[in-house]
């Protein structure tokens, strides 16, 4: 078997985007800090026919209506009827990126124009335009390639953002892949890249920005995939929401990466690629008692509270409790005449390593026994975004990430049983059980 490998870039015209998405409210667009792209990784097996494209975007979320016309085209436009392909289209999660990118036209997303606007087809277009150039170009530049896994456990940049002393997946895996004329990493860290604040109106990847700088010094091309980042930012260690402070978390990661990563495997032959896509029905929300009225007035509250003198770790805490009270206001408008909603999964292999992907942001917590007894990788934020998957706790004590939820209480833990169901026979099959 032997298996081929190309990559490509593109940039997204910060001159089409017309607003910033991440934060309430979206923000008005002022110019750009650092360029955002689409970046492109293709791997081929010529044995079967078969294309892998993993394509990660500098945007806040990824919507499954984008990844439709993305296939559409590839199969109409790209690849002839011979040729099979898996799509996977990663949503870096930066809160100063393009407003527009979660389509709220679908009844479920509806309430979520305050967070991501208005579904904008210009920018839909764009993208798919660069998607389309970027895979072409890609496939172009196909070679044989080694592969290495490294990873490393990173300090002092995130934490649980509610209780920083909490255990959370700080492990940076990353993916070279070489050959005779390039080097190129995917990087998986689970980590909000939210440094800047509601405050920047200007484009930015944060703090990926400056860790690609710094990585583009030994790589060609390096792209970045998040983990279970649901509950994971840097609330607690930074010590303000710059542009200054998110060069020293770039430098950080870096740094630690140049100086911490051990091995797993070195300049290997990939010779296994294997995918399959399992969905399950989880239950909604029952919204029926939330009160917007009383949940509005509760945010007022917090907003007086805030202008009292507090720390900064009470005043980011209040800054939660307001976030989460609007997510149930949002929940309220979004989840009537909904009972449940379909949620599709991936399960995949590059040789012996496990891949997990989940369609929205998912909680440290919550993957820790697919990391721990499988050690799986989690790619979240891919294909889709179905807001956050959270643990039975933190509806308890009624956390941001469960307020902002689509699922009943325990639904979550249905997904990752169901995810470990599929575990077990897919890895039999491929004949690693």
């Amino acid at each position: 078997m032997v298996i081929r490998y190309g990559f490509s870039e593109k940039k997204i015209n910060y001159i089409k985007v017309k607003g910033l998405s991440g934060y309430y409210s979206v923000r008005e667009c002022k110019g750009e800090h650092d360029p955002l792209f689409v970046k492109t990784h293709t791997f081929f097996d010529e044995s079967n026919h078969h294309y892998l494209f993993f394509i990660s975007l500098d945007v806040i979320g990824i919507d499954s209506t984008l990844r439709y016309k993305v296939k559409k085209i590839i199969k109409e436009n790209v690849l002839t009827d011979s040729h099979k392909f898996d799509l996977f289209l990663f949503a870096t999660h930066t809160h100063s990126g393009p407003s527009g990118m979660i389509n709220t036209n679908k009844k479920i997303k509806s309430g979520l124009t305050g967070i991501f606007g208005d579904y904008d087809s210009y920018m839909e277009e764009h993208l798919i335009l660069l998607i389309t150039e970027s895979i072409v170009l890609s496939k172009y530049k196909m070679k044989t390639f080694n592969y290495s896994i490294s990873k490393t456990n990173i300090h002092k940049v995130a934490t649980n953002r509610h209780q920083p002393s909490k255990k959370i997946d700080q492990i940076m895996t990353v993916f070279e892949i070489i050959t005779d004329t390039s080097k190129t990493a995917i990087v998986n860290y689970s980590c909000h890249p939210t440094v800047l604040s509601s405050s920047n109106y200007l484009i930015s990847a944060d703090f990926l920005s400056g860790f690609y700088e710094k990585m583009n010094e030994s790589f060609d091309l390096v792209s970045f995939i998040n983990g279970s980042s649901a509950n994971i930012s840097t609330r607690f260690t930074r010590e303000k929401q710059s542009f200054s402070q998110s060069r020293f978390f770039s430098n950080s990661l870096y740094g630690q990466f140049i100086r911490e990563k051990e091995y797993l495997k070195e300049k290997e032959t990939l010779e296994r690629i294997s995918f399959v896509e399992k969905s399950i029905r989880l239950k909604t929300k029952d919204v029926s008692n939330i009160s917007k009225r009383e949940e509005q007035i509760s945010i007022e509250e917090l907003k007086w509270k805030l202008k009292e003198e507090n720390s900064v770790e009470e005043s980011r805490l209040i800054e939660v409790e307001i976030e989460g009270k609007r997510a149930t206001i949002k929940m309220k408008d979004t989840l009537n005449d909904i009972s449940s909603i379909k949620v599709p999964f991936w399960i995949g292999l590059l040789d012996s390593q496990l891949i997990v992907f989940i369609p929205g942001e998912i909680t440290s917590n919550l993957t820790e026994k697919l990391r721990s007894k499988y050690q799986a990788l989690i790619f979240s934020l891919t294909n889709d975004y179905l807001f956050y998957f959270a643990e039975k706790d933190l509806y308890k004590t009624d956390m941001y990430e469960a307020q902002s939820s689509f699922f009943k209480v325990g639904e979550a833990e249905k997904l990752i049983n169901k995810i470990e169901e599929h575990i077990k026979s897919f890895t039999c099959y491929n004949m690693l059980c």
